[in-house]
């Protein structure tokens, strides 16, 4: 699903306790799309890439950039969570990457589904937290998406779901 001017992605800067299980969202902010383009070079191969770059102003007065000078490469990350690093972040790190909060929430949800312990995830007051903004969500499998993206767990049914007819 492509992003949009004037849409609401909600960021967040968490800080992971291994030992006792607990995800905590240091800082949330909302940030309203201002700006996208397409074609920013990868940051070792310096060749335009197809994602899409934002900028953004958050509801604390701040601009938010993801990726618009260049986009970082990995062979083992595709960065698509992730925004650009700032020095602005809460507790004791204030270096942070900011997380797309739809994605930091599926990716709880897949970790847990492979842990005995499950994790939770809560906001600075110890309150569960969940993704705000323009999101969508679906309640049979917990996921978040932005608005008008689709449930992977739905989508992965009606796959199965043809195949199975398919072979029938």
């Amino acid at each position: 699903m492509p992003y949009e001017i004037g849409q609401a992605i909600c960021l967040w800067q968490e800080n992971v306790d291994f030992e006792n299980g607990v995800v905590t969202v240091m800082k949330e902010v909302l940030v309203k799309i201002t700006e996208t383009k397409t074609g920013v070079p990868g940051e070792f191969s310096n060749k335009p890439v197809d994602m899409t770059s934002l900028k953004g102003v958050g509801d604390d007065g701040k601009e938010y950039t993801k990726h618009w000078d260049y986009w970082p490469e990995s062979q083992t990350n595709s960065f698509i969570d992730q925004w650009d690093c700032r020095d602005d972040g809460e507790g004791d790190d204030k270096f942070w990457f900011p997380k797309e909060a739809t994605h930091a929430h599926n990716d709880l949800c897949r970790t847990n589904k492979k842990l005995e312990k499950k994790m939770v995830r809560v906001d600075v007051n110890c309150k569960p937290i969940v993704p705000k903004g323009d999101v969508d969500h679906c309640e049979q499998h917990d996921y978040y998406s932005h608005k008008g993206g689709k449930c992977f767990g739905c989508l992965m049914e009606k796959v199965k779901a043809e195949k199975e007819a398919a072979q029938a």
